[in-house]
């Protein structure tokens, strides 16, 4: 298609081109023998191509900080209001709590994980999460109208971002375990996402116990209801009802099967 310019067959018109997004280059380290990497590999460019690149570089903090803005003021919510098909943007002050977490969690990541462990990605990912979260209700808040604003937008947004990028990270504990003194864990993040969203991992467990338990799952005699257990029951719900991809890694004997099975029955 590149080169005789045509697509099954048939020529494509003249005032047809092509353009393509390239990562830049990235070559691996001296004596860089791991089998699991942190970062990918990006081959070089040839030479033909060179000289027809346009190099961008990542956006700075203040231009990321402007883009979320930009896109959280686009973003709309069903009204809690009795008229559910009414839809409104974000209160301010939820505008900026959201606006300061995804960016101290981006910055985040981007420091301790690698520059590739996130992109713009993941904010349209902690949208349509908000958005999900903010439209699901329990049985006994089906009728309930007089659900609070302030308190509903943050738990929307804590489990968001808890989905996004908290669930990612190994706790202090898993990390002692393993020996491991490199991988930033849970509770650093939590520590600045806390000065935005106060309680924010106490107000994940809530909503993990309030979820995942036996009035809502059937539990085969023998599983234990842990925290691993219910975090992998909660993310496969939640990545099946929005359909967002979804990848479970952990050691063997951490209930992953159960965990599928469970929510599966």
């Amino acid at each position: 298609m590149f080169i005789d310019r045509t697509l099954h067959g048939v020529k494509l018109p003249k005032n047809m081109f092509f353009t393509a997004a390239v990562n830049p280059s990235i070559s691996p380290l001296p004596n860089d023998n791991r089998a699991h990497r942190s970062d990918y590999l990006v081959h070089r460019l040839p030479q033909s191509l060179e000289n027809l690149k346009v190099c961008y570089d990542i956006l700075e903090s203040k231009t990321l900080e402007d883009y979320i803005q930009q896109k959280i003021s686009m973003f709309r919510v069903d009204s809690l209001s009795n008229n559910s098909e009414t839809q409104m943007p974000l209160e301010e002050y939820v505008q900026e709590m959201l606006t300061k977490s995804i960016l101290k969690a981006q910055e985040f990541c981007e420091k301790h994980l690698g520059r590739n462990s996130v992109s713009q990605r993941e904010i349209q990912r902690c949208f349509n999460l908000i958005g999900f979260f903010w439209n699901m209700r329990y049985d006994d808040e089906i009728n309930d109208h007089e659900i609070q604003y302030q308190s509903r937008a943050k738990q929307c947004i804590a489990l968001a971002l808890a989905l996004t990028y908290y669930f990612r990270l190994p706790t202090a504990e898993d990390n002692l375990q393993r020996n491991d003194t490199q991988t930033p864990t849970r509770e650093e993040l939590d520590q600045l996402l806390s000065n935005i969203i106060p309680d924010f991992s106490d107000m994940i467990e809530q909503e993990l116990e309030r979820f995942v338990n036996t009035n809502n799952f059937v539990f085969p005699e023998g599983v234990a209801i842990n925290q691993a257990v219910r975090e992998h029951i909660f993310s496969i719900v939640v990545s099946i009802a929005t359909r967002t991809p979804l990848c479970i890694i952990g050691e063997p004997g951490e209930t992953l099967f159960f965990s599928l099975l469970i929510t599966f029955n």
